[in-house]
C-alpha cells in the first residue's frame, strides 16, 4: 500500500532554508545531499514503518516516527 507524502508548510520552508544554506545550488556534493534526503522522505510512501518511533510520540499521544538522515544524521518527523 502507497501513503501520501504532504510537507508540512514549515517542513517546506525548512527544506528550502536547507537548501539555501548547504548552497546546493553552487556545490555538487550539497546538492547530492538534499537530494538524496528529498528521495528518502519520499520513499516513505512505500515503507513509513522503516522509522523508528519519535521520542514525543508518548507525550503527544500519536503516531509520530522519524527519519534519520546522512553522517550528520538530520531528523525529519513523520507524522503517519
Amino acid at each position: 500500500m502507497a501513503y501520501r507524502i504532504e510537507f508540512a508548510d514549515r517542513a517546506a520552508r525548512d527544506l528550502e532554508a536547507l537548501y539555501v544554506e548547504r548552497n546546493a545550488a553552487e556545490s555538487e556534493a550539497a546538492s547530492r545531499w538534499y537530494n538524496g534526503m528529498e528521495e528518502a522522505v519520499y520513499a516513505l510512501a512505500t515503507c513509513p514503518d522503516r522509522c523508528l518511533v519519535a521520542p514525543e510520540a508518548r507525550k503527544l499521544r500519536r503516531e509520530l516516527r522519524h527519519l534519520l538522515y546522512g553522517k550528520e544524521t538530520s531528523r525529519v518527523p513523520c507524522h503517519i
